[in-house]
């Protein structure tokens, strides 16, 4: 009994770390505000900060987007993205001053649409 009552800890634990919390089986597809809330907490894991970006969201169905436009770069992301539904989240760090402009710090994160799996972050560029 006891080894079971283990065991069963043990796999509901695996289970919360693989399957992400926003997409625990309910049977519906990831929504964009739930794709932009899975990208902004994987990025806070990394401990990269969003609070002073622009956030632009696509649900697309195709290898090629505004991030991996370029086919001799990111091939294997690209890959990654083949015959998968996801959504691109792409961050643009605004300057504090609008006198200024900032070079750089773009970043795109791509959510599988029916899991809400990341599937690949480019970027901070």
């Amino acid at each position: 009994m006891r080894t079971t009552l283990h065991f069963s800890a043990l796999f509901i634990l695996i289970l919360q770390m693989v399957i992400p919390l926003s997409a625990t089986g309910n049977g519906r597809e990831i929504t964009e505000n739930d794709a932009i809330k899975i990208a902004v907490e994987y990025l806070e894991q990394l401990d990269i900060k969003t609070e002073n970006s622009t956030i632009e969201a696509k649900k697309l169905n195709t290898p090629v987007n505004d991030c991996l436009y370029d086919p001799t770069v990111h091939a294997e992301a690209r890959k990654k993205l083949e015959g998968r539904t996801y959504w691109y989240i792409y961050f643009e760090p605004v300057p504090e001053n609008p006198k200024h402009i900032i070079m750089g710090g773009d970043i795109c994160v791509f959510i599988d649409a029916e899991t809400g799996e990341v599937i690949e972050r480019i970027g901070p560029f």
